[in-house]
């Protein structure tokens, strides 16, 4: 094993894995150890390089390009490392990331492989017109240049006449500094790593809107006071800084003088022309045209950079166009639903619904808004891209639902819903993760209340949380992840006509109500900790438990009990709900749920999860570590 060097390991390592992901990456690489001499190294030898990468991550967390990185590798280096610290358990976990690696390399050809062949298939042989697109397939999966000429060696060379040539990319215009979009990607990238939900990549997306809206100002403006009046009750911290720079950014450029905004509005565009080009330059390479299933792929792609639906079609038509390939967007254009904002408004459209339920909701009439998001959710159909952003609305919609004793009571809705909707749902129980046939699988108890569907989150080790999907039975098989332990944690919700259950957490089992507690003793996986530092600072202001976190805590367990101060972590009478610090910051702190019965005792513990996936909640709770209700 060679010496640790901070220079060449920043390079080798870090910059790699901040571009495709910590979450593609393995405890070897992360800590520079030759997954070949995995057994011939001593356990003294390991430690001592783990230590040294510890330290290094810990010089980096000021680092302004891997300071997100580093804190998120330093709140996982116990669970990381430990699989490398004793011979026997480094040998095994070497074997399983060697075929790991190995299947990842076979993946690395199959995009390129697949195309070839088509090609010979079609031609007798791979055309020269075609030979600069292989090389960006190859890109895509990861292939140098002299690995895609190789694998090409074994084919012959047709002569033909190139159809096409790549046009320019015209530059951002001078209204708009590089430097200036260069600071605002910084700004979404970090905002997305500390927030749940599909990362923002524009600054309409941080007020769910897209290129399409871009022209509507009376919105971009309400959107922006809205989320103004949100961002005043985070507590100071980094995300609120974060957030405060962005409504700035959305002042001086969204609204402000329309150069700038055509400026923005085109660079949003050339980023997603970037990244859409070598996809579509592949997948018409061999039949030159855009299936309507790849049709449809680009259009969730350019969806997922901010697009507009309209703006989406235009860009892929353009690039098609420019390598000659007629466009087949039969399907997408089915998919797509009306104009953002016809004129008049017809029947069916998901976006008009979605706007008035937007309206309710700043209004505070919240049945109101619940009516509308299920309404648009009727029109929108299989719209995977119009179902995130009303699934967004209801969301705020619930959340909104859980206000403090002394606030007043939202109005009520103008007119009564289609069907009455049930006042609470009751949640599922006893969340499962098991791997079944290599794929995790997520069972539950269902829920009592008839008629309701359930809606997975996975949350990952660093806090974020991904909507794995949704479904009317009690289980489901998340894709997105492998079978390697310990698996994730998952959250389910109960839903029911826009009414949402408290979610329940694989791992801790949260109460049913604030009546009949559930008691944390029974909290499922759980095991007492004692080497766990404690929560302090414990306050209760305005409706939400706030607290300040010890370093190296991401997790921590609420506890409440309305007759008595929670006696310990594991109090059979007492309201337990486990949180992370990323929905903690996202919430401003700990919303109190509106079926805790008021006065009441809080506690708050700290929890951390081991080697194996268990989670350790500490036994006691500090001396600052309470506060009333």
């Amino acid at each position: 094993m060679e010496p640790f060097v901070p220079d060449d390991y920043r390079k080798r390592v870090l910059a790699p894995v901040l571009r495709r992901g910590v979450e593609s990456s393995d405890s070897f690489e992360l800590y520079d150890i030759p997954i070949e001499e995995a057994d011939a190294l001593a356990d003294v030898e390991v430690a001592s390089r783990l230590d040294e990468v510890w330290a290094f991550w810990q010089k980096q967390r000021d680092h302004p390009k891997y300071r997100i990185l580093v804190e998120q590798l330093v709140a996982e280096h116990p669970e990381r490392s430990a699989p490398l610290r004793i011979g026997s358990s480094r040998i095994a976990y070497a074997r399983e990331i060697a075929a790991r690696r190995g299947e990842h390399d076979a993946q690395r050809y199959q995009l390129l492989d697949n195309a070839i062949e088509r090609l010979v298939a079609r031609h007798g042989g791979i055309p020269e017109s075609k030979r600069a697109g292989l090389d960006e397939i190859g890109t895509m999966g990861g292939l140098s240049a002299d690995e895609v000429a190789t694998r090409l060696r074994r084919h012959r060379l047709i002569p033909d006449v190139p159809t096409t040539a790549d046009l320019p990319v015209p530059p951002v215009p001078a209204a708009l500094s590089e430097h200036k979009l260069a600071q605002i990607t910084e700004l979404l990238a970090e905002f997305s790593l500390r927030r749940s939900g599909p990362p923002r990549h524009t600054l309409l997306a941080v007020l769910d809107l897209s290129t399409d809206d871009a022209d509507d100002r009376a919105e971009i403006r309400a959107r922006a006071d809205g989320f103004r009046r949100r961002a005043r009750e985070l507590p100071a911290g980094r995300m609120r800084a974060i957030v405060d720079e962005l409504l700035i950014d959305v002042d001086e450029i969204l609204l402000g003088p329309g150069d700038i905004t055509t400026a923005y509005l085109r660079s949003v565009t050339d980023r997603a022309a970037d990244h859409l080009r070598p996809r579509i330059r592949a997948a018409i390479l061999v039949e030159d045209r855009l299936h309507p299933d790849d049709h449809q792929f680009m259009l969730d792609e350019a969806r997922e950079l901010g697009l507009g639906t309209h703006s989406a079609r235009r860009l892929i038509a353009d690039i098609a166009a420019e390598y000659g390939g007629a466009v087949d967007d039969s399907r997408a254009a089915a998919n797509t639903g009306p104009p953002p904002r016809p004129a008049p408004p017809t029947t069916g459209d998901w976006q008009r619904e979605l706007r008035s339920a937007r309206q309710a909701l700043r209004k505070g009439r919240l049945d109101e808004a619940r009516r509308r998001c299920e309404q648009a959710r009727a029109f929108a159909g299989d719209d995977a891209a119009a179902r995130r952003q009303i699934d967004a609305v209801a969301d705020e919609a619930q959340r909104s639902q859980t206000v403090p004793a002394s606030a007043p009571a939202p109005a009520p809705a103008p007119a009564p819903a289609p069907a009455p909707a049930p006042a609470t749902i009751a949640p599922p129980a006893k969340v499962r993760v098991g791997v079944v046939d290599g794929t995790v699988r997520v069972s539950w108890d269902p829920s009592p209340t008839a008629g309701v569907s359930y809606r997975v989150t996975r949350i990952e080790p660093n806090g974020r949380r991904q909507v794995v999907g949704r479904t009317p039975v009690p289980e489901l098989d998340d894709g997105g992840v492998g079978g390697a332990p310990p698996p994730p944690v998952y959250e389910v919700t109960a839903t029911r006509d826009g009414v949402h259950s408290e979610p329940v957490i694989s791992g801790i089992t949260p109460p049913a109500t604030a009546r009949a507690p559930v008691p944390t003793s029974q909290v499922t996986g759980a095991a007492p900790a004692d080497d766990l530092p404690a929560i302090t600072d414990v306050v209760v202001t305005g409706g939400r438990i706030r607290f300040t976190w010890p370093d190296g805590i991401t997790e921590a367990v609420i506890v409440i009990r309305s007759d008595a101060p929670p006696e310990h972590p594991a109090d059979p009478a007492a309201f337990a709900k486990k949180i992370t610090n990323t929905r903690y910051d996202i919430d401003g702190g700990f919303p109190v749920p509106g079926t805790v019965a008021r006065p009441g005792h809080v506690a708050v513990a700290a929890c951390r999860r081991d080697g194996t996936g268990t989670l350790r909640v500490a036994t006691t709770f500090g001396p600052h570590a309470r506060a009333g209700l």
